[in-house]
């Protein structure tokens, strides 16, 4: 008489097969979250910079919108920052723990400021010119980069 069902054997292949197709699904979702992570961090940046091209070209006044990149300890915080009448508020803030960020090839560290002059160049604190700002992933070696080109004045590309 034959009986229906499943040897131990088979049912110890499926789970197997399953567990396998599952570590390679959770990889590719881990590495796809990384990126995203890293896509919405150059994106933003590229954001702040276009909205202090912006209001700074609006208003004529370079001095009062700029972007501040605060590293402490691995973590940066990146403000969009309006200044008026010497009170500084700041207008988005975003902070990242798992990346690093560099201008060219320069990694940003400490407190550092960057502002558009009225020709359209990118210049930090102490008014060296910024035309490439990376963003590297800690944990993999994935970068992502933020061009900003002086003709025409407040382009920024992400590439």
């Amino acid at each position: 008489m034959k009986k229906k069902g499943f040897t131990l054997i088979e049912l110890a292949i499926v789970v197997a097969i399953l567990g396998i197709l599952i570590s390679i699904a959770y990889m590719n979702f881990t590495k796809s979250l990384i990126s995203s992570r890293l896509d919405s961090a150059a994106n933003e940046i590229a954001s702040m910079l276009r909205d202090v091209y912006e209001n700074g070209n609006k208003s004529m006044d370079f001095e009062s919108y700029f972007i501040s990149i605060n590293e402490n300890n691995g973590t940066y915080i990146v403000e969009l920052v309006n200044k008026k009448e010497g009170t500084e508020k700041v207008v988005r803030s975003v902070e990242y723990r798992d990346l690093t960020i560099y201008y060219g090839d320069s990694k940003f560290q400490g407190e550092n400021v960057i502002y558009f002059t009225p020709e359209g160049e990118v210049l930090n604190q102490d008014g060296q010119e910024i035309n490439l700002i990376q963003i590297k992933n800690k944990s993999e070696n994935n970068t992502k980069k933020v061009y900003i080109d002086k003709i025409p004045a407040g382009n920024i590309r992400v590439e």
